[in-house]
């Protein structure tokens, strides 16, 4: 199991909330989430509305684990068949580029979840197609939805909830919840802990110091692989410090309704990922999960309008869900002019003595 540790960065948290405002730039992106009998009920309000609760409820409920291709298998190869991966189209151009007052890059944006449902629709749910694909449990043709039907002979999740939400579009369409996405880009410069292992770092920073495509790893919230011995590599357990400020790339957090979740370090929940961390920075044509690849920069007062332009792919966990049933990912890209704008983002309160006293 991963444990994680606690990271300053973590006290960035309160710093990013955003007062209303106007908006400078665009996200065109695809946001998946992982529904499950298990966190059904933390989406109300967001990926369903409260009329249409106790159809969800019952879509994902009772549901076994089966055989992918419907014959017999072994027990290893049983599948869950109440897990869908929910895809919702995230364009939006209710984004802001901002400087923080630490000189960090902010990108935010939301999405209304309603106008998602309404883009469904009008494209006849052609991103959804996949929902009906009968070589997957979610897509399986049944008797039908509710467990009045036996296990082995139920509609698949995806069906399911495809033909819900066909059937029941107004509802979908009114649907007033919003997704954040915030990725703060911590560039290099002067750092407001002044760790020993940050001395030696750059005190300044212009964008023509980097080269472009740059590969960004999303890496707040752990150690760096830490070798436990020469077949095992975690990221960050209890016992260990969390990564220097200096050294954390990528902050990032998406929150949806009520939940906040957390982006993973950089291939930590991918296991299929072999790259290793200097790969992934010459990865730039499909960003690796757990990256954003920043295409253009030009700060404030370099001249002309500062901008920033770049894409993403990007892991989240729900803080309380487990992590298969609290996934979310996020792929895409912004372009975004940024602006210099200090009170948006206020400076996190840090309680650290940088010259202690001699233990007695």
């Amino acid at each position: 199991m991963i444990r994680r540790s606690q990271s300053p960065l973590l006290l960035l948290l309160p710093a990013l909330a955003l007062t209303p405002g106007c908006f400078w730039g665009d996200v065109d992106a695809g946001v998946t989430f992982t529904v499950t009998e298990k966190n059904v009920d933390q989406y109300l309000g967001l990926l369903y509305p409260t009329s249409q609760q106790q159809v969800w409820t019952d879509v994902f409920s009772d549901r076994p684990n089966l055989c992918p291709d419907g014959d017999e298998c072994d027990t290893d190869e049983l599948e869950r068949s109440d897990m869908l991966e929910l895809f919702l189209r995230y364009e939006s151009t209710r984004t802001r580029g901002l400087m923080t007052q630490k000189g960090d890059l902010q990108i935010t944006s939301h999405l209304d979840v309603g106008a998602a449902f309404k883009a469904l629709s009008k494209d006849s749910y052609g991103d959804w197609e996949y929902m009906t694909r009968e070589d997957r449990l979610a897509g399986r043709t049944g008797d039908g939805c509710t467990g009045e039907v036996g296990g082995a002979d139920r509609t698949g999740v995806g069906r399911c909830i495809l033909e819900e939400v066909q059937a029941n579009e107004a509802a979908y369409k009114k649907i007033s919840e919003d997704i954040r996405l915030v990725i703060l880009i911590n560039l290099p410069g002067e750092d407001d802990v002044r760790s020993v292992a940050c001395q030696d770092e750059p005190r300044e920073f212009s964008s023509t110091d980097w080269s472009y495509p740059r590969s960004l790893l999303v890496n707040y919230d752990a150690t760096g692989p830490v070798e436990i011995d020469d077949d095992e590599t975690v990221y960050g357990t209890a016992d260990d410090e969390p990564l220097p400020q200096c050294k954390v790339e990528v902050y990032s957090l998406l929150s949806v309704a009520t939940q906040v979740f957390a982006g993973d370090y950089f291939g930590e929940l991918d296991e299929s990922n072999d790259d290793t961390i200097e790969e992934a920075r010459d990865e730039t044509d499909e960003p690796l999960v757990g990256t954003v690849v920043l295409d253009e920069l030009t700060l404030p007062d370099e001249g002309g309008q500062a901008h920033a332009k770049g894409r993403y792919s990007l892991a989240f966990t729900a803080q309380r869900f487990s992590e298969r049933d609290g996934a979310v990912t996020i792929e895409g890209s912004f372009d975004v002019d940024v602006r210099v704008d200090p009170e948006e983002v206020e400076d996190p309160d840090r309680n650290i003595d940088l010259d202690p006293s001699p233990a007695e």
